[in-house]
This record gives C-alpha cells, sequence and structure tokens, in this order.
C-alpha cells in the first residue's frame, strides 16, 4: 500500500482525476484544505455527506448511476470513521470490489479523522487507491513548511520570523497560516505562558488547566493582548454558533465539530454577552472596573465553568 503527497492529491483534485480519494490523519490542516479545494473548484457540483448519518452504499451506488448522466460529479463522505457501513466486516468484499472495478466519471472523496495504524483493515481494503496521511509536523519540518508557505504565497519571510512563528505556534499550522495570510507579523508577540492564540486554542478545546494556568499567570505586559484576545474569542464563538444553528455543517472547519462537543447554545449566547461586557469595562463603559486582569479572569473563568 503506498500513499501519495499533498500536492499530488491537490493537484488531482484540482485537474479532475476521477477515484476514490482516501485521507485520514490528525492534521486537520491538511484535510481541511483539501476539503476547501474541492468545494471551491467544484461548487454546486459537490455532494456532501456524513458518514454517522447516511447510507454509505447507496451514497456509492449513485455515483456510478449519476456518472451515466452527467458529465462529472463529485461526492464528498466526511466522519467515514463513524459509518457503520465501513465498521461492517460483512461489507468488506463490496468495498473492496467497489475500488478495485471503479470505473465511474466522478471524485469520491472519503475523510476519516484521526490517526489509523499502518497494518489497519481499513487502509487494506482502500488499497489502490488514492491515499493520504495528514501528518502533524514537529521541529524542523514546520519551520519548512512556514517558508513554503510563504514563498507559494508570495510573502517575505526572515529567519527571524520563521523562528518567532515556531516558537509562539510551535505546530498549529492553522494559526500560523491564518499570521502569514494577513502578513499581520507584529502579532506574533509571546511570553512565557501566555499568546492570543494559544488562549483560541485551549477554548476551543476546552482544556481548562491551561487556561487557569495563563489566568494565574496574566501580568501588566499582556494588557495591550486583551482587545484584540476579546475580538479572537468573539468571532470564535459566533462563528461556533452560526455552526450549531446550520444544516451544512460540511462548509465549516473541523475546530468547529469538535467545540461544538463541548459547548451549548444557551453558553455560547452567555458568553458572547460577557465578552461585550468585558470590552465595555476595559473602556470605562457601564461599569466601574477597570482592572483588565479582573476582567480578563471573570470572561476565562465563566468559560472554564463550562462542561
Amino acid at each position: 500500500m503506498s500513499t501519495i503527497s499533498y500536492d499530488r492529491i491537490i493537484d488531482n483534485l484540482k485537474d479532475g482525476v476521477s477515484g476514490v480519494y482516501f485521507i485520514y490523519g490528525d492534521e486537520n490542516y491538511f484535510i481541511d484544505s483539501i476539503i476547501d479545494v474541492v468545494k471551491e473548484k467544484y461548487r454546486s457540483n459537490v455532494s456532501i455527506f456524513f458518514g454517522d448519518d447516511c447510507d454509505v452504499r447507496e451514497v456509492l451506488n449513485n455515483v456510478y448511476q449519476q456518472s451515466i448522466f452527467n458529465d462529472f460529479s463529485v461526492v464528498l463522505i466526511r466522519n467515514i470513521e463513524g459509518s457503520r457501513f465501513i465498521n461492517d466486516k460483512k461489507n468488506e468484499d463490496y468495498i473492496r470490489s467497489y475500488v478495485t472495478n471503479y470505473r465511474a466519471n466522478a471524485i469520491v472523496l472519503l475523510v476519516c479523522g484521526g490517526n489509523i495504524k499502518k497494518d489497519s483493515n481499513l487502509l487494506k481494503l482502500f488499497d489502490g487507491t488514492f491515499i493520504y496521511n495528514s501528518r502533524k509536523m514537529s521541529g524542523q519540518s514546520v519551520k519548512v513548511f512556514i517558508r513554503d508557505y510563504c514563498r507559494k504565497n508570495g510573502v517575505d519571510v526572515t529567519n527571524d520570523i520563521v523562528d518567532r512563528l515556531y516558537n509562539c505556534y510551535d505546530n498549529n499550522l492553522v494559526l500560523i497560516t491564518d499570521i502569514i495570510d494577513r502578513n499581520d507579523f507584529n502579532a506574533v508577540s509571546y511570553f512565557k505562558d501566555f499568546n492570543l492564540f494559544e488562549v483560541i486554542s485551549y477554548v476551543s478545546a476546552l482544556r481548562k488547566q491551561k487556561l487557569i494556568n495563563i489566568v494565574n499567570s496574566i501580568n501588566k505586559q499582556n494588557k495591550n493582548d486583551l482587545f484584540p484576545l476579546l475580538t479572537l474569542l468573539f468571532n470564535f464563538f459566533l462563528k461556533l454558533l452560526a455552526y450549531l444553528n446550520s444544516y451544512d455543517k460540511g462548509s465549516y472547519q473541523v475546530f468547529c465539530h469538535n467545540a461544538a462537543t463541548l459547548y451549548k447554545n444557551a453558553d455560547i449566547l452567555k458568553i458572547l454577552d460577557i465578552i461585550s461586557y468585558s470590552d465595555c469595562s476595559l473602556k470605562g463603559i457601564e461599569s466601574n472596573i477597570f482592572d483588565y486582569g479582573h476582567v480578563f479572569k471573570y470572561l476565562i473563568g465563566f468559560i472554564v465553568s463550562r462542561g
């Protein structure tokens, strides 16, 4: 069994190379990027399903039926690991025959969250398809990624900025690419225990102890970070609220799927109110609380109390 590179899978999808694509791994950035390319390239011609709430066999059969009448189609099935059909050993012969004899004029993109062992029977079933393993990066490979991403996007970057991005955000590619896309390298200021996007990362995963440690370590040098942090938090929870109330959940990034299991609608609405109150407090509007540390602790304390 062999896998293909990220660049190759992107080129294949952009060029409309028909076939079955099986994507898995623990790096959400690359998975989200691949899904975004498909949705952007094929737009209304993409049919999106979720493995835990669709009949996978019916969807796969429809690919062949539709390809008879349509010139080309694209089918995306996310969260395939949650499909009873995929996990049922009785269906292995069907899957194996389907991918081995695939002749449809269509792209079938199957996305499986998380890592899979190399000797997994699931990988063996999709042997011969386009398989991509989205792996977490570490160490020097993150710096190589930063330089390559900047080069591809026409952004000049010094070794110092590369080091600061890595030291600040480690291997969080979503946050790194967001900074680069905004070309806002002045925002890459970090402290020993606290930085803006680190807080957002911990909030999205509700890592309570990490948030408590940050609250306890806040000091005066963090004062100027609180206004942009409130903006980031407000946008995060606003997007999460939209996700929870959307019928088209496939259009949102993976972090929304994960965070949605941790926060309820009522919690999010209350948090948004507290963020608005915190912003006013810091500006001295309708409040006598001018202590930024107190405001921050109040806000994070309420978030930590969720779940």
